[in-house]
């Protein structure tokens, strides 16, 4: 009797064919909810935000609100709405061009931003109307005012424009103030 010698043993390829596909199932089905989870997120910017500006736009603006609304439970509590349209916008525009308005209105987004305060909601209507929501307790007009001038001063200076010389641009600004209620 010769014994011979043991077969070296075989592994389950199948097995880990198998193992390796259903790896690679999980990696895709995660892959593909990444996937969904950003369109979504994309889309939900694109319809709340302004394209040319990035900043919010009227429906992000009464999200906002309603969010205050059931937010603040104090009885004074109020928000202030200042309301800004830059003066003779459609002039400028028919004078340099739209792409160069394009620009002054993506410059006039980033400096608004600048002037308002934390807390401060800043929006693009579209065209020339911009707002600044303000939810920052009892209302008062002289204080109110004073924002608006500061608002004012902080946006209206020149605005570099490629090959066209600095321009200035002038705004105007409304106030309305309510109290939030439930």
């Amino acid at each position: 009797g010769e014994t011979l010698p043991a077969l070296p043993r075989r592994r389950d390829e199948i097995g880990e064919l198998i193992a390796a596909h259903d790896s690679l199932l999980v990696q895709v089905a995660a892959s593909k909810l990444r996937d969904r989870e950003l369109a979504e997120q994309r889309a939900r910017h694109v319809s709340s935000h302004d394209a040319l500006t990035g900043l919010p736009n009227r429906v992000a603006l009464l999200q906002h609100l309603e969010r205050l609304r059931l937010a603040h439970h104090h009885p004074d509590a109020a928000v202030s709405l200042y309301l800004i349209n830059l003066v003779q916008f459609r002039l400028l525009n028919a004078s340099i061009g739209a792409v160069r308005c394009d620009d002054l209105l993506r410059q006039f987004a980033a400096r608004l931003a600048q002037v308002a305060r934390p807390g401060d909601f800043v929006v693009h209507f579209g065209a020339d109307h911009f707002a600044i929501a303000s939810a920052n307790g009892e209302f008062r007009s002289a204080a109110a005012a004073e924002f608006a001038e500061r608002l004012l001063a902080g946006v209206s200076h020149g605005y570099g424009l490629g090959s066209v010389a600095p321009v200035s641009i002038a705004a105007r600004v409304g106030i309305s103030s309510a109290t939030i209620r439930q």
